[in-house]
């Protein structure tokens, strides 16, 4: 039995491995602030930034989470090349299209990306 769990543990670790190898195995960065509308433009905490990506060995997507702080800012480290798309959660509507960001080398650093709420 102890033989079992070690090695239905070690492929829980085996899969966790992996999945951080494609998405945080990079050396770019993309980072940015969350807003209100453009004509305020006050920084809004605690919201969920999501970063989605294309994974090229299965062809489906996935997403990573981060949280906006107290001065509305939020950032992906340890990206590798790759197109990604950046939203928030569905709880802060955005007041314009999810951003379509493309890195092509490796040691990118994309600063300063804008989302603007409707709030």
């Amino acid at each position: 039995m102890k033989k079992v769990i070690s090695f239905f543990a070690f492929l829980l670790v085996l899969g966790s491995s992996a999945l951080l190898a494609q998405i945080g195995n990079g050396s770019s960065q993309i980072s940015g602030y969350v807003l209100t509308d453009a004509s305020k433009g006050e920084p809004v905490k605690n919201v969920d930034v999501i970063l989605d990506f294309e994974e090229d060995c299965e062809g489906g997507s996935s997403y990573i989470v981060t949280t906006t702080a107290s001065d509305g800012s939020w950032s992906f480290t340890n990206l590798p090349v790759g197109t990604y798309t950046i939203h928030l959660d569905n709880g802060y509507p955005l007041q314009s299209s999810p951003i379509n960001i493309q890195i092509t080398v490796p040691n990118t650093n994309i600063s300063n990306v804008i989302l603007y709420t409707n709030e």
